[in-house]
């Protein structure tokens, strides 16, 4: 099994807040520095949203769509599998919220 750098989601978290305004996809900083590397694109656009890492996995959660509405959306993104997967939804809609 191939050991995953342990910044690669620091990475990708540190890239999705700098892109956090609408967007559809996310982009990482390849292995070469100065080089960036599109990747799977976000299931659902939307801005503010709240992004974690947890056991190697992205969440981005809540935020404001393009209609705009604020949604309870949940969703995962595992670097591994360069896949996104809506998982259960928040209790509420939520936006510019904080999550740890």
């Amino acid at each position: 099994m191939k050991k995953r750098s342990q910044s690669a989601p620091l990475r990708l978290l540190f890239t999705l807040i700098l892109n956090s305004s609408l967007f559809s996809g996310s982009e990482t900083l390849a292995e070469i520095v100065g080089v960036w590397e599109d990747k799977a694109p976000l299931p659902t656009a939307r801005q503010e949203v709240g992004v974690a890492v947890l056991n190697d996995l992205l969440y981005v959660v809540g935020g404001i769509d393009s209609t705009p509405a604020v949604v309870d959306t949940v969703e995962r993104y595992d670097p591994d599998s360069k896949q996104w997967e809506t998982v259960a939804p928040l209790p509420a809609d939520l936006d510019h919220v904080a999550v740890v």
